[in-house]
């Protein structure tokens, strides 16, 4: 790394940089002896600050005083870059902490948590997950957050820290009294907020305990003792890792406030979180969810790692014409939708942007006919995921699946049999960004894009697709700017004319047989011919396909 020049080029992706501060900006980045770390972290630094010349030197005289003793002290260069962190953003920082060393932390999870730890600042017009996820972009931005994993339409998926700066997180955590990592006796910790349970076995715990404490997260000592009796202050939970259907955990009820609940099994008592705003369910097997789960008037965000299914007597109910209760669920992942008592429940679920499901077709006696459940209703939806799985009631071609939301912006299909019908209604959708087809055949094994639709698309994948001859050119998807193919088996060609597509910068092609990849090739080098550098073509092959 060319240490000099990095620290005012990263800032000079901002704005331009005055020449009098190219050379504070080299002497900056030699006091930090080449450590690659502390050079990105302290460019990300100056990019945020003013650009004067007394500034710039400011930070300089601190490197300086950091590296003037016998050994270089380099966390407390890293540690410059944490003070100078908005007071906004040091709890969102020290929180990576909590995690385990050199794991992928989920975003979603990660900004769910922010939220019900009250870091999250409201704003205007702007859900608070919106705003969590700002923050996490500036943290990146500055250099502090990795981006391990990306969503598809380019957002961040999974992060993570550097070791030194996590270590760094735990101390500073440790000394604020804003968190504890824990390896064995616990009741020691009683003044801490937040405590994370890191050994593999559960830590030995003495009385009083939890007094303090706001956040639990590990593996908690046996939760059938009186423990949980001493955590009313408690905000976020996270009982993932213990099987509560093999304990009957005291106390439970008593944490009202909770806002997070990360559990393998949903608790009898779970009426009485009534601030509860997030709840997980992790682990493989179908959970039953009754009634009161949804009239929570707090709960937002729903996750059955194993999927769920809704309680039959609450099916009874609706099958009876029963009104229910409005909610306020806004993401619901991933839950069977299996006939017409069902679609009448998700009903009450009118907020919905984020839905994971599972669908099968039934029998509609008022229409004479099979059908999916209609989801068309969920007119906030904005993200859905479908997959398909075939009834023993009828072994017939599956239906058309018509009722679509109208403003979505991602669509995953999986198992489906799509017709040329059902591909128009999904080209028409006027805000769909992002597709994903996996398992899926299309009719004829044949798709011919017409006029006028994926006006919108950025992001295509086609997983698994039953597809032989693909016609598509410029004017079907003009906004697409990445192209994935996954396990294509049959002999199917790309598109040509989708090389010429301004915005497309990346053909991805996986596991395919050679017809795929000559032709992602092809397209590479056409381009290329046209003086066009900017796609990039990334070919893996499988070992089962040759």
């Amino acid at each position: 790394m060319n240490v000099g020049s990095y620290c005012s080029g990263r800032c000079s992706t901002k704005s331009h940089v005055p020449e009098e501060l190219v050379g504070i900006g080299k002497d900056i980045a030699i006091a930090c002896h080449g450590l690659p770390l502390a050079v990105v972290v302290i460019a990300a630094v100056l990019a945020n600050l003013e650009k004067r010349k007394m500034v710039w030197k400011k930070v300089a005289k601190n490197i300086s005083a950091c590296m003037s003793g016998r050994t270089k002290d380099y966390e407390k260069i890293l540690e410059l870059s944490y003070n100078h962190l908005p007071m906004h953003l040091k709890p969102c920082f020290l929180y990576f902490g909590v995690f385990e060393e050199d794991t992928e932390i989920p975003v979603r999870k990660l900004t769910l948590l922010w939220v019900a730890e009250g870091f999250i600042e409201k704003v205007e017009h702007k859900s608070s997950e919106d705003v969590a996820e700002e923050y996490l972009a500036d943290l990146i931005n500055r250099g502090l957050v990795i981006v391990a994993k990306r969503r598809s339409g380019g957002g961040v998926k999974a992060c993570n820290v550097h070791d030194l700066l996590r270590d760094m997180c735990l101390r500073i955590g440790e000394e604020d009294k804003f968190m504890k990592v824990i390896q064995n006796q616990i009741s020691i910790y009683e003044q801490q907020h937040r405590l994370s349970i890191h050994s593999h076995s559960a830590p030995s715990v003495s009385r009083p305990f939890g007094l303090h404490v706001r956040s639990l997260l590990g593996n908690l000592p046996d939760p059938s003792t009186s423990i949980l009796c001493n955590l009313k202050l408690l905000k976020v939970l996270d009982l993932s890792t213990i099987d509560l259907r093999m304990y009957n955990p005291t106390g439970i009820e008593v944490l009202v406030l909770l806002k997070f609940l990360a559990v393998s099994s949903i608790p009898s008592s779970i009426e009485k979180f009534e601030n509860l705003e997030v709840l997980f369910v992790d682990n493989k097997e179908v959970v039953e969810i009754s009634e009161i789960l949804f009239n929570m008037t707090k709960l937002r965000h729903v996750h059955f790692t194993g999927g769920a299914q809704f309680a039959e007597s609450w099916c009874v109910r609706a099958a009876e014409h029963e009104s229910f209760q409005i909610n306020n669920l806004q993401n619901v992942s991933s839950i069977f939708i299996h006939d017409k008592n069902a679609e009448k429940i998700l009903k009450c679920s009118p907020h919905l942007r984020r839905l994971k499901c599972k669908l099968t077709v039934f029998w509609d006696s008022s229409d004479n006919n099979y059908r999916y459940p209609a989801l068309n209703f969920l007119n906030q939806l904005e993200s859905l995921n479908i997959s398909f799985h075939p009834s023993y009631v009828s072994d017939d071609a599956s239906p058309d699946l018509t009722s679509l939301p109208l403003n979505l912006r991602k669509l995953t299909l999986r198992n489906f049999d799509l017709s040329w019908k059902q591909m128009k209604i999904i080209g028409e959708l006027p805000k769909l960004e992002v597709l994903k087809l996996r398992d899926v055949t299309i009719e004829g094994k044949r798709w011919d894009a017409s006029e006028g639709e994926f006006q919108e698309l950025r992001f295509l994948e086609l997983d698994g697709v039953q597809i032989e001859h693909w016609n598509a050119s410029i004017d079907h998807f003009p906004k697409l700017e990445q192209l994935v193919l996954r396990s294509c088996l049959q002999h199917l060609e790309i598109p040509s004319d989708l090389g010429f597509i301004p915005c497309l910068l990346k053909i991805e092609v996986h596991g395919c047989i050679k017809s795929v990849e000559d032709s992602a090739l092809q397209i590479q080098e056409e381009q290329r011919d046209y003086r066009n550098e900017e796609l990039k073509v990334i070919i893996s092959r499988s070992q089962l396909v040759w």
